[in-house]
């Protein structure tokens, strides 16, 4: 049956029937066309979705195509194969080769060919001693070459007495690339058909130019979506839906499209999903809805969708049937209107999610730092009734000095005191003004608070309150009531002092707490006072420092070596070497391979000899060469700013350049997975710290608008590509919510130069924003530019400002002539070699490709060479990343705490020295060992 099925005179009418009843479902759900285009075969549905054509013309012209296109098969063998390069590289392949013709165009980087079996045979070897690579297609024939040329003398006569009208929405054919009005025009291109190449990625182009901004694919799940992107890849204002997925799904696909249709702007009604005698009013229980923002837990928030220009129109494409194989079409809904689209698009989280679901990874680092807190508590003195105050830890203010507890309890009125203290506590940490805060919220589902906030918050507690121990059942989701609760039930020295609320607006303070009973005067110490403890006084007995050996002791038990400091014996390029053996290497950030390239090393040589080892010197005094002078300027014109300055060392760029520049008063916005050199300089600086949810523009603009008014600055520091996730940021969102309240932004590009914009300009020239939108652009020299180091560029008054005030920079020696010259030396030849960024582009496509094909989660990577592969469990991801190192393949593993433990994963750097044959052997071992895992019990 499944053969009868794919074949081409059954294939082509049976998936024009099933793209027209999806298009008429979708009518019926309220989203319909603006402009229409398909790819191949699903040209003539997309033509009967325009009303070019009646849908049952539509049918029968597929009948007798599928039975001339069969007819002209007989006795001809053919095949397809898509090429992943550009066209005039596929055109240079194919000279020389008979009987192979370039059929189907469908993006920047893919040429699908069409031929007999030995000139395909052919082409494939011409291309693997290129290292292009090929993937054969599951066809019936060569479609779209001359080889099919006799089908069209028949469609052509049939074509003459078939009724063909003029399309009433705006048509795109995908063989002339261009629209079509008149049916005359379409009858021409219908009859060559069969033998003409399909321009499929000018097609888009010409749907872009009309207006073109949301498509949509009918059927096939996203398989044209993915060219679609590609095509527009410099264009930020585009969306791809696709309606169904890649397998039956039980139409969740649909419902997810239509739930991301409405976000859009689309005014979608599913009540066609349901039959009219069968819809039933339901009473829904009230939901308690506050006036806040609310997070959805144990999902990572991903990008926000960012509405479409209102003048956009909305594309309905149709996909390709190449024999046996339906590809799919896609489609455009309409533009949105001019309010700002919801937030969070539904497929962000299950529709079933618990809202009071806990997230695990914060609960987990709040009970060790709860354990840990608690060993601290367990060496001071025990409070009794009889027992005098003790001397409180150097840390506290002389407000936390414990009190002599009467045999009395407490008196009543002491909670309130307590609340006021917690409340401010709070209200420090989080942003929020007291006004604001309820005794119900939830601090991390509610509040924001991250690990480190948590931290933050117990550890003031605990210094204001040291008698107070920790208990798990409070800080499980803790809320502001629990943790009075618990404060008051414990400490009899509740009433203690309200700490300051610091903020640059007009504060709303919390109230005064009642005057705490004096404290009894301290005994004078005994001549034999005990001396204080070892985890005091020794940093080996730190509790930190005696955790962190537990856990590597642990390791040593599983059995495994340590993954961690391995040395690597020579220059990291797609190998490496580990004990005098060469491993295949995904451990590497040296994107474009200019690491190890002799031009750059040469500079670097040649630095040494004329300027030295070290400059010896701050830039200030007389650490200045003429190279930083060179680097710094052609830095700046390849970020798009007036200036820059660069700095001895990446990660103490963004936290000197942070900690200067804002402090007691203001306020900065980080997203969640925000680099640590950026959460050390929100430290460094004394600001109020805020994560906002991952990507998530709109949960950023709900939380400026409830606290923008109570700082003065605000910074909000984003990632260009995220290391760990390979992402990239929403930055015409956060532009925009940054003009909107009045803020700072400061884009850190570390894994964004030289790897994504057409010609690795960064995450600026990928969405072709106007580089002054930003007030900072920070990046590291290590990665792309080769090289070790930071900088930091924008305006050159900001610029200049830093050179003369910025710690990091007045106070430390400039960087090295070699280093210096090893990055500008990077530098020049990625302006001169940007088909290195084009190929390291290519590389990371195809691996995610496998990879996603393997089953392999690989989280949000996307169009970036960082991928992670997403194991789940720290043990297993150890287990996993030795199994590969014992294959010949090293990548690291990123375990917890860097990570949820349900996000423990082994990371890939991909890079430009990578082949195919690489990608794809390394790929397979993964898969492999993956599978192993799966299936072999744990020790």
């Amino acid at each position: 049956m499944g053969r009868r099925i794919a074949s081409t005179e059954v294939c082509q009418p049976l998936l024009g029937t099933v793209q027209i009843a999806a298009t008429r479902l979708l009518a019926d759900l309220g989203v319909r066309p603006e402009l229409v285009l398909g790819h191949s075969v699903g040209e003539f549905a997309a033509a009967a979705a325009a009303g070019a054509l009646t849908a049952e013309d539509t049918v029968r012209l597929l009948v007798h195509r599928g039975a001339t296109l069969r007819e002209a098969e007989s006795g001809l063998r053919g095949g397809m194969l898509a090429v992943q390069t550009d066209k005039e590289t596929c055109r240079r392949l194919v000279t020389g080769i008979d009987d192979v013709w370039l059929a189907c165009f469908n993006q920047p980087r893919q040429v699908v060919v069409s031929g007999t079996p030995q000139g395909l045979a052919a082409m494939r070897q011409v291309c693997a001693e290129a290292g292009v690579v090929t993937v054969a297609l599951d066809v019936s024939n060569a479609f779209h070459s001359p080889r099919l040329a006799a089908a069209d003398e028949r469609m052509r006569a049939d074509l003459t007495d078939r009724p063909v009208s003029s399309p009433v929405l705006p048509f795109v054919s995908s063989v002339s690339a261009a629209l079509c009005t008149d049916p005359g025009r379409l009858r021409e291109l219908w009859g060559r058909h069969a033998s003409a190449p399909v321009r499929f990625d000018e097609a888009v182009r010409t749907a872009y130019d009309q207006g073109a901004r949301v498509f949509l694919q009918v059927t096939g799940g996203n398989s044209l979506l993915t060219s679609v992107r590609r095509n527009l890849t410099d264009h930020g204002d585009v969306h791809v839906v696709p309606v169904t997925g890649d397998a039956p799904d039980d139409a969740r696909s649909l419902v997810r499209a239509l739930a991301r249709l409405a976000v859009l702007g689309v005014a979608v009604d599913p009540r066609a999903l349901v039959p009219r005698e069968e819809r039933l009013l339901l009473d829904l229980p009230v939901a308690r809805l506050a006036t806040r923002s609310y997070w959805v837990p144990g999902r990572r928030a991903r990008q926000r969708v960012s509405p479409p220009d209102i003048d956009s129109r909305r594309a309905l494409t149709r996909p390709p049937s190449l024999g046996g194989a339906p590809a799919p079409p896609h489609a455009t809904p309409p533009p949105p209107p001019a309010a700002s689209p919801l937030p969070v698009s539904p497929e962000e989280s299950a529709m079933d999610a618990s809202m009071h679901h806990p997230m695990d990874e914060l609960l987990r680092l709040v009970q060790q730092q709860t354990a840990l807190l608690a060993r601290l508590a367990g060496a001071l003195p025990e409070h009794g009734p009889a027992a005098p105050a003790a001397d409180p830890p150097a840390a506290a203010p002389p407000a936390a000095a414990a009190v002599p507890v009467e045999e009395d309890p407490a008196p009543p009125g002491e909670p309130a005191d307590v609340r006021a203290a917690v409340l401010a506590h709070v209200a420090r940490v989080s942003a929020f003004p007291v006004s604001r805060l309820g005794d119900d919220q939830l601090l991390v589902d509610d509040l924001g608070f991250d690990s480190l906030m948590l931290t933050d918050l117990f550890t003031a507690l605990g210094q204001q309150w040291p008698q107070w121990t920790y208990d798990e059942a409070v800080t499980d989701r803790p809320t502001v009531a629990a943790i009075v609760a618990s404060i008051a039930g414990a400490s009899p020295d509740a009433a203690a002092a309200v700490p300051e609320q610091r903020s640059g607006g007009d504060e709303v303070q919390a109230p005064d707490p009642a005057p705490a009973p004096a404290p009894d005067p301290a005994p004078d110490p005994a001549p034999g006072a005990t001396a204080p403890p070892e985890e005091h006084t020794r940093i080996e007995c730190f509790p930190e420092v005696v955790a962190h050996g537990e856990r590597i002791a642990a390791l040593s038990g599983l059995g495994l070596p340590n993954p961690y400091f391995l040395v690597h014996q020579g220059g990291m390029t797609d190998t490496t070497v580990v004990d005098g053996r060469e491993l295949l290497s995904f451990s590497s950030y040296n994107y474009l391979g200019l690491a190890t390239h002799p031009e750059v090393s040469a500079a670097a040589r040649e630095a040494t000899e004329r300027f030295g080892t070290s400059v010896s010197a701050s830039r200030l005094l007389s650490g200045s060469r003429p190279l930083h002078l060179e680097l710094e300027s052609e830095l700046a014109d390849l970020l798009g700013c007036e200036a820059a300055i660069t700095l001895a060392n990446g990660h103490a760029t963004n936290v000197t350049v942070i900690g200067h520049l804002v402090g007691p008063g203001d306020l900065i916005v980080h997203d969640a997975l925000a680099h640590d050199s950026i959460l050390q300089g929100c430290r460094l600086s004394g600001a109020t710290r805020r994560p906002f949810p991952h990507n998530d523009a709109a949960a950023l603009d709900a939380l400026l608008t409830q606290v923008r008014g109570e700082f003065r600055r605000v910074l909000v520091v984003v990632e260009g590509v995220y290391s760990m996730d390979g992402d990239i940021a929403d930055l015409p969102a956060l532009i925009e919510v940054k003009q909107r309240h009045g803020c700072l932004l400061m884009i850190d590009e570390a894994h964004s130069i030289g790897t994504i914009g057409r010609s690795g300009r960064g995450i600026g020239e990928h969405f072709d924003i106007d580089r002054t939108a930003v007030d900072l652009w920070s990046g590291t020299l290590s990665k792309a530019l080769a090289s070790c180091g930071g900088y930091v560029a924008g305006s050159r008054p900001v610029v200049e400002y830093l050179r003369y005030t910025v710690p990091g920079f007045v106070y430390s020696a400039g960087m090295t002539p070699a280093d210096t010259a090893a990055s500008l030396g990077a530098l020049r030849m990625l302006r001169g070699e940007p088909e290195r960024v084009a190929r390291l582009a290519e590389n990371a496509a195809l691996f995610v490709h496998l990879a996603r094909e393997a089953g392999i989660d690989t989280g949000d990577s996307h169009r970036t060479p960082v991928v992670p592969c997403i194991v789940g469990n720290s043990l297993k991801t150890l287990r996993l990343a030795e199994a590969l190192f014992q294959q010949g393949i090293s990548v690291n593993p990123i375990l917890h705490p860097a990570v949820p433990e349900e996000l423990a994963r082994l990371r890939f750097f991909v890079t430009y020295d990578h082949t195919p044959g690489r990608i794809r052997q390394a790929v397979a071992a993964l898969a492999r060992e993956l599978l192993l895992l799966d299936t072999t019990p744990a020790a």
